[in-house]
């Protein structure tokens, strides 16, 4: 059975489109919506969860470049989640040489109780938390492991992202079926961007989008 996970709260600095200045969000039991202008750091804060639950601080490679900020000599990522049920806290830092360090807690808060496992034990046990497997060589850049979460952390450069949606969409039950539901919310959807970003003769598209 595939575990569940439930964000707590996420904060990111020093990682990719984000600089030093931490950015915090606290998921509280709400749905969040994340927008903002184009090289705002949207993307960066998935990225950052996926490092947090899927990557090895100290990993290597030409994937692993670019993590850290230019104008920053560490990035740090710190999670606070529900796996099943069970409080944890994962924090990783990856600095300007590559090199990574993980801590794992049980618990969140001033509670938390650090985990004996450090480093890549701890990556290989908040693996081993969420039901991932650890990845090599080419598989490495392949999310067929990691379940729902695969089509929404899956980077958007690479060629993998029709194959981690097909996880992702077997992993809800749906397959590669498309239902009356799916299309009537697809048709809402368009309609409310082009109401809102919308012009004359059409959806504003590219750099014409006032927000991403």
């Amino acid at each position: 059975m595939t575990p569940s996970i439930r964000l707590i709260r996420l904060k990111v600095s020093g990682w990719k489109g984000i600089d030093g200045r931490p950015v915090e969000i606290d998921f509280g039991t709400n749905s969040w919506l994340i927008h903002g202008a184009n090289e705002a750091g949207k993307s960066s804060l998935f990225s950052a969860l996926r490092f947090a639950l899927f990557e090895y601080s100290a990993r290597g490679g030409g994937f692993s470049d670019g993590w850290v900020n230019n104008d920053c000599t560490e990035a740090s990522v710190e999670v606070e989640l529900q796996i099943s049920g069970a409080p944890y806290t994962i924090k990783k830092l990856r600095d300007s040489s590559k090199k990574g360090r993980t801590t794992l807690w049980d618990g969140v808060g001033d509670g938390r109780r650090e985990r004996t496992e450090k480093n890549k034990d701890a990556d290989n046990a908040i693996l081993q938390l969420i039901g991932a497997s650890a990845r090599r060589g080419r598989a490495a850049e392949t999310p067929s492991s990691w379940g729902i979460l695969a089509w929404l952390l899956a980077p958007q450069s690479i060629d993998t992202v029709t194959d981690a949606r097909q996880h992702a969409t077997e992993a809800l039950g749906l397959g590669r079926a498309i239902s009356p539901q799916f299309r009537d919310t697809k048709a809402a959807v368009d309609k409310f961007v082009l109401d809102n970003f919308g012009k004359g003769d059409g959806a504003l598209t590219g750099s014409e989008l006032r927000t991403a």
